[in-house]
């Protein structure tokens, strides 16, 4: 999991699982993006919040997605959640989301 402002685009490919997590914690969300289907209700883009973590994984074979960050990129604003001690963690943090 990882901390950076981040609109994600769906483009080609299987569905693509964005798990979700409030910066103080709390219940994980999960969102699913991907074609428009009325079956799923997959999105065709998702929006993250600033500071919350976040992770993906597709659900198939492969997911073709671009990121866009804005303001632009800055490394001193990214953190990753394996960096921190476990103890740091947020609440709602289970080891199924990783």
């Amino acid at each position: 999991m990882h901390r950076a402002d981040e609109t994600w685009h769906f483009h080609a490919g299987d569905p693509l699982e964005l798990l979700l997590l409030p910066p103080d914690g709390g219940a994980p969300q999960r969102r699913l993006l991907g074609q428009l289907q009325p079956v799923d209700s997959p999105e065709p883009l998702a929006v993250v919040p600033a500071e919350w973590w976040q992770a993906a994984r597709t659900l198939g074979a492969f997911s073709l997605v671009s990121c866009c960050v804005a303001p632009g990129f800055e490394f001193a604003d990214f953190s990753l959640l394996r960096e921190h001690p476990r103890e740091q963690w947020p609440d709602g943090m289970i080891q199924d989301l990783l």
